[in-house]
């Protein structure tokens, strides 16, 4: 009963979308050529597993300094809440089908899917959890460097739409999927840096009672002798 349940999830997402889905593929489609498949599988990467992995072990060093650590820690929040949400949760939840298994049989699109080298992926299609990563360390990162007045942070958010056309251009997700993915990747990016600010102000309420209370003691020391 669960599997019809979430396979009717699947279905009723293609349903729901297909116009959006369908005009969203025809558009990108008619842009397609060898220079702009290149550019956006390279562009893919920025939301890929590798890297994500790579982000976070950089943000982990960031931890270990105290002018960077809430950048650190907004990124880590971010990262691990879209991942919980997107690829833990409702992806095995909604079990939507890629969109290259669907549209198999629709001759234009299996034409242009090949001529882009027929790019595969072995989970589920919605939401996008590339988009949702690389909106959710763009955004959480983007607040950061903003609030420090650094004009580079206004590259992420291009960046990250550029992962989201990235993935319809390439024909691995639909555009309702990277949509969705970007809402939720959003949503941890905000989420994570107020969970950083949060947690930077805990540990320095922790470390001012720790000195407070070795202070107390020193001077108590001091008066005894």
């Amino acid at each position: 009963m669960d599997f019809v349940l979430t396979a009717c999830a699947g279905t009723t997402l293609d349903k729901v979308f297909h116009g959006f889905d369908t005009a969203v593929f025809d558009a990108l489609g008619s842009t397609a050529n060898s220079a702009l498949t290149a550019f956006f599988k390279a562009v893919t990467f920025l939301g890929d597993a590798k890297f994500i992995l790579l982000l976070l072990c950089v943000s982990a060093i960031l931890l270990a300094f105290k002018k960077t650590r809430r950048i650190g820690l907004a990124v880590i929040i971010s990262l691990v809440l879209s991942t919980l949400i997107v690829n833990i949760i409702l992806k095995p939840t909604v079990m939507r089908t890629r969109p290259f298994i669907t549209l198999a049989d629709n001759s234009v699109f299996s034409a242009r899917y090949k001529s882009i080298g027929s790019p595969f992926e072995t989970d589920y299609s919605f939401p996008s959890g590339h988009t949702a990563a690389a909106f959710s360390y763009s955004t959480a990162l983007f607040i950061c460097l903003r609030k420090q007045k650094i004009k580079a942070a206004y590259i992420l958010p291009f960046a990250a739409v550029l992962v989201m056309m990235s993935r319809v251009y390439l024909m691995v997700h639909y555009a309702s999927d990277v949509v969705f993915g970007a809402v939720f990747g959003i949503a941890s990016g905000i989420i994570g840096f107020f969970a950083a600010c949060a947690a930077e102000k805990l540990l320095a309420k922790i470390s001012l009672r720790k000195n407070g209370t070795a202070h107390s003691g020193y001077v108590s020391d001091r008066k005894n002798h």
